[in-house]
């Protein structure tokens, strides 16, 4: 009985330690203020994540964001785009930006930043992202074999040279057309792509 209750205690406080270790986070999280360089990225986020209205973005409300919305805002930089973990969904479409850097947004699901000046585009260790639409930009190179959920791609209008989609979704559709200087592409059996002259496709 005196063990079963000495068992009972100790579980009690490994558990009010881990309860008070997590407050601890969020606290110190909630103290840690991040540095936005675009002046209209950051009056965007203001706008939608300041919960508490004290005109800053902690750590911890940025970690708490599912959805990013600001196509047509004139952002050049989503940076710190990092710290946003949790996010499930970008649209900066009809922006400046370019460079994206979504590698540590590793929930993210739909990706939207067509119609900026992109001339990287990074989306390593997205295995969850489902759609990419990342037309009407300067991107040479695409590189989606990290991306083996992908099912919708647009990558029309491009300076794309060569594209392997064979690692992606065997339901994938994609339109890859307007790419003048895309010479191969690499496919696999079940996807749907268009494409036009010069692209020569190539089964895998």
């Amino acid at each position: 009985m005196y063990r079963r209750s000495l068992w009972g205690l100790t579980l009690l406080v490994v558990c009010c330690g881990c309860g008070m270790a997590e407050r601890d986070d969020e606290d110190r999280k909630s103290y840690d203020y991040l540095t936005l360089p675009d002046p209209a990225f950051e009056r965007y986020c203001l706008e939608a994540f300041d919960m508490n209205r004290d005109g800053r973005l902690s750590r911890y409300e940025a970690e708490s964001v599912r959805r990013i919305e600001c196509p047509s805002r004139e952002i050049y930089s989503l940076e710190p785009l990092d710290a946003f973990i949790r996010l499930e969904v970008l649209d900066c479409s009809d922006n400046l930006i370019e460079t994206i850097d979504a590698e540590h947004n590793t929930e993210l699901q739909t990706l939207r930043c067509h119609t900026n000046r992109l001339r990287e585009l990074n989306t390593d260790h997205l295995r969850r992202l489902g759609e990419l639409e990342c037309h009407t930009n300067h991107l040479t190179a695409l590189d989606l074999s990290d991306n083996s959920s992908l099912q919708w791609l647009d990558c029309r209008q491009n300076e794309l040279q060569i594209l392997d989609l064979s690692l992606c979704s065997s339901s994938l559709r994609a339109d890859t057309r307007s790419n003048s200087s895309l010479t191969t592409l690499y496919y696999r059996a079940g996807q749907q792509i268009n494409y036009d002259a010069p692209t020569v496709a190539v089964e895998r």
